[in-house]
């Protein structure tokens, strides 16, 4: 005999709260009247999963573990608990830099702790600050300078090395060259040739150079800040490069980068590059086609149905668009306008490909959205090299062709 409804749902909330990991319920054998509870049960389910492996990676010590997304309210302190934890990570990561100015003024007695800590390297900092200029002072001949610069190199991270000047022949590697060298076996060669490269003026002036060393389809470009010095070394001319790698660095540089020209709902490029690109290859002399595409009736699918499936609906759009080839640009302009730059097309091409794309779209039935067909509408303008008109003459005239489009052609 199947279970009462009631009861069936009783024991799927007790099992979502209490063995999460083996919840379920047939939604099959739900009667219609408790379909709205069982998925709401069935939601609350989900953000419960999330929240738990959200958790268990946080006590993992995974701190750049994706959160569950904003809807999931229920993971809302263990994202705080995240952010306070990444900041103070990032706190913790500037001490070995030497700034000891990083304090913690919240999360209680562990705040207390890590600020009494700080202040504690902070002065043990300057005590070993001072301490090393009252050697400098005291100790002028060779074999104390060099005594001294080996206690440093021992135990920087930084990678120390001396190559002989006529030679190239290793003569000192301190332990975190060592590590360097394990690590970039396969550019070592490379590396060391660049080294025995570096000008004159770079010796002389003590200036931080880059080496920059690109990468393939198995590894990633590799960058690397080095200064360089003239020194005598145990009767030898010799130059000390001191390595630090800006890899890691110079990467998340790239994402933020990347971050500035994307639109965080599709992942598509923004306006900004969009409009950049415009501009650049107009200068450029490219011949090229300019086509807005502007989805039909957002304004309606967000008033009857939620701004969340007017956000489905603006991505389906953006999916629909990706079809194209790779080396073309694809932009969301903001709202419910898209902008496609095709190199080097005609204008029927583009026009023929996007009423391919329209009518495939108006095939598709949204989740959710019952009696509502997806579409949208274009227009297409062509640049060509040799022409004096600026962007805002191609973009307006294809605006203009993209409303007249939708003004014939529109379906509701």
């Amino acid at each position: 005999m199947a279970k009462q409804p009631e009861k069936a749902l009783f024991e799927y909330l007790r099992d979502i709260l209490y063995r999460t990991d083996y919840a379920s319920l047939d939604m099959d054998e739900i009667p219609e009247a408790f379909k709205p509870l069982a998925q709401g049960l069935h939601w609350l389910h989900q953000c419960v999963k999330e929240q738990k492996a959200f958790g268990e990676s946080l006590a993992q010590g995974d701190l750049d573990v994706t959160p569950p997304g904003v809807e999931n309210t229920l993971a809302a302190p263990l994202k705080a608990v995240q952010g306070s934890l990444k900041h103070i990570a990032w706190q913790a990561r500037q001490l070995p830099k030497g700034d000891y100015g990083q304090h913690v003024d919240y999360m209680g007695e562990f705040a207390e702790i890590l600020n009494t800590m700080i202040d504690q390297l902070a002065q043990q900092h300057q005590a070993l600050l001072d301490e090393k200029h009252l050697v400098e002072e005291q100790n002028k001949i060779l074999g104390q300078y060099y005594s001294l610069f080996l206690s440093l190199t021992e135990s920087t991270d930084e990678a120390i090395i001396v190559l002989d000047e006529k030679t190239g022949k290793p003569q000192y590697l301190n332990p975190a060259a060592l590590v360097f060298e394990e690590h970039y076996g396969d550019c070592l060669d490379v590396i060391r040739y660049q080294l025995g490269q570096v000008s004159e003026e770079n010796l002389t002036q003590s200036e931080p150079w880059i080496l920059e060393i690109e990468g393939d389809a198995q590894k990633s470009a590799l960058y690397l800040r080095i200064v360089s010095h003239r020194l005598g070394w145990n009767g030898r001319d010799t130059i000390v490069h001191v390595i630090r790698d800006k890899t890691d660095e110079r990467q998340k540089e790239a994402v933020l980068s990347d971050m500035v020209y994307r639109d965080a709902l599709t992942g598509l490029y923004n306006r900004r590059y969009g409009m950049e690109k415009v501009e650049e290859w107009i200068a450029e002399g490219y011949h090229f086609t300019i086509s807005f595409i502007d989805i039909d009736d957002l304004k309606t699918c967000n008033d009857a149905f939620g701004h969340d499936k007017g956000d489905d609906y603006i991505r389906l759009v953006a999916t629909t668009l990706r079809g194209f080839r790779d080396n073309d640009v694809i932009c969301r302009m903001g709202g419910d306008e898209f902008l496609l730059l095709t190199m080097g097309e005609q204008q029927e091409q583009i026009d023929g490909w996007l009423e391919k794309q329209r009518q495939w779209i108006l095939s598709q039935q949204m989740t959710g959205v019952r009696g509502f067909r997806p579409c949208f509408s274009y227009g297409t303008s062509v640049v060509s090299p040799g022409w004096s008109q600026d962007a805002d003459y191609y973009l307006g005239k294809a605006d203009h062709r993209m409303y007249e489009y939708k003004r014939v052609n529109k379906i509701r």
